[in-house]
């Protein structure tokens, strides 16, 4: 059996390349046109990177609250747990590959819901901030160095 499918392969490869062969001596290939292929969009995503089951009550409900927001398209992010030795677990949320917010989570279920609940206000504020504050440039100051 193993030594068949290579020669399967190759034999449909042949064959393939014969049927084509002979189209194009037949005339009957059409010449494809121009590629045209519809992108989806991913604005708003926001990327689960949970360990525990409270990591991941905090990421459902943070992702509900994200998706309800408007104008969030324009932002991706992910919402990482690591395990911390003093405070049990820090929920980090990234937007391109910068922490924009980190927090500890309680343990308590519905301390974590509320807390991302009031979180994604706070995420989305930020957010926007740095990307008014990109768009201005490194500061309303234009003189840098006091000149």
């Amino acid at each position: 059996m193993v030594r068949l499918v290579p020669w399967l392969v190759c034999t449909g490869a042949v064959l393939a390349v014969g049927l084509c062969s002979a189209q194009e001596a037949d005339g009957e290939v059409e010449k494809p046109g121009p590629l045209t292929v519809e992108l989806p969009e991913y604005g708003g995503v926001v990327v689960d990177q949970t360990l525990s089951g409270l990591g991941r009550a905090f990421y459902v409900r943070f992702s509900e609250g994200w998706s309800q927001l408007a104008e969030t398209e324009s932002f991706a992010l992910a919402v990482k747990e690591r395990p911390s030795p003093r405070g049990g677990t820090e929920v980090q949320i990234l937007s391109n590959d910068s922490v924009v917010l980190r927090q500890f989570l309680p343990r308590s279920h519905a301390a974590v819901i509320n807390l991302a609940t009031t979180l994604v206000e706070r995420v989305h504020g930020t957010l926007k901030m740095q990307m008014l504050q990109a768009a201005a440039g490194e500061g309303g100051d234009l003189a840098r160095h006091g000149y």
